[in-house]
């Protein structure tokens, strides 16, 4: 892709000055001299640079009109002009344009370059982007696949992993369209792809195995999921130790496969777990503790330690009317459920077995 949104806060001061000048130019040489064109094109990067895409964009059209005018438009200039203006659609929010000038760029570098020059490559790159930004999947997995198979016939060694994102979105294209079946398949191949690339320890790896753990998880495949969550934990402990908050989301991750196999004791050990290291460290107040503490509520109501949960219920509900306000809707679900699990507790009830007790001196207290 194009350099347009590479940060520079260096440039911020230069825009008035290259506008000026611009402007300056303009009177001296006019409109169509090649000072002026180059002049457009320095402040539409400059801009970029800054991330500032809505301004950048009058300036590349102004530039891509004029050297459609003066070049032609097949011209190298002007289809890095397009480049860069769809570049700056997509960073916009407007991905339907974007589309639409990909669409005519595509078109006019594969007449030109061939279909497996690397511009044609990257351009399908963005216009894959650009279908699914717009939630057109199915389109997206077409367009992914034809370029899946143009990359991997492009035999470019720097391309592999340009092949791992054509991947990611084809399974993420295929994920918003509920066939999770190939979506596994595609994940497959892709941790394959990554792990004989970046090592097996690699954050990438990493992440492509919760995805792909998640991914079982949705076909219903929860000890699957189990043991391929469980392995990321286990690197992630190797690596960082155990105060680490990716680790404590890993360790989420495995205790609600435990779950959604029907394995709560198991699960209400980890969440509490997690629950009082971040108390620890965070502080009985932050949003993902109380968050944490919710779950094992829900966990431990599911165990039938009805009383217990009915005291960890009210310290979430306290929690977040003081952090949140009373109209929050985390508030008013917190409100909810403790009313509705008061309704439901009986007498007689004790509270959760003893293997599933949260209590435990100072550091348990919500």
């Amino acid at each position: 892709m194009a350099p347009l949104g590479q940060d520079n806060p260096d440039r911020e001061e230069s825009v008035p000055v290259l506008q000026e000048s611009l402007e300056a130019t303009k009177r001296t040489h006019g409109e169509n001299h090649p000072d002026t064109i180059q002049a457009l094109h320095k402040c539409a990067i400059a801009l970029g640079k800054q991330r500032k895409f809505a301004e950048a964009e009058p300036f590349l059209r102004e530039l891509l009109a004029k050297r459609i005018e003066l070049l032609g438009d097949a011209h190298m200039d002007t289809l890095r002009t397009l480049d860069l203006l769809a570049f700056s659609l997509g960073e916009t929010g407007q991905y339907g344009e974007q589309k639409s000038m990909l669409e005519v760029l595509l078109e006019k570098q594969k007449r030109e370059f061939g279909e497996k020059d690397t511009g044609v490559l990257d351009t399908s790159q963005s216009y894959v982007v650009a279908l699914l930004k717009q939630g057109l999947y199915e389109q997206g997995e077409l367009a992914s696949r034809e370029l899946l198979e143009a990359t991997k016939a492009s035999c470019d060694v720097d391309r592999r992993s340009s092949v791992h994102i054509v991947l990611h979105n084809l399974a993420y294209a295929l994920e918003r369209q509920g066939e999770f079946e190939q979506e596994s398949d595609v994940l497959e191949e892709l941790l394959t792809a990554r792990r004989d690339m970046l090592g097996p320890e690699h954050p990438d790896v990493l992440r492509t195995m919760d995805m792909a753990a998640e991914c079982l998880s949705r076909r219903g495949m929860h000890y699957q999921a189990e043991a391929l969550f469980a392995e990321v934990l286990a690197t992630k402990r190797r690596i960082l130790g155990h105060n680490y908050h990716d680790v404590h989301t890993a360790i989420r991750r495995v205790a609600m496969q435990q779950v959604r196999q029907g394995n709560g004791p198991r699960a209400a050990l980890s969440f509490r777990d997690t629950w009082l290291w971040k108390k620890r460290v965070m502080g009985k107040d932050h949003i993902d503790t109380v968050s944490d503490l919710a779950t094992l509520a829900d966990v431990l109501w599911r165990e039938k330690g009805r009383e217990q949960v009915v005291r960890l219920s009210q310290a979430v509900f306290e929690v977040r009317q003081q952090a949140l306000g009373d109209m929050h809707p985390d508030t008013a679900a917190a409100r909810k459920t403790l009313a509705s699990r008061r309704a439901e507790i009986e007498p007689a009830e004790a509270g959760a077995p003893a293997s599933l007790s949260v209590s435990g001196g100072k550091e348990n207290t919500a």
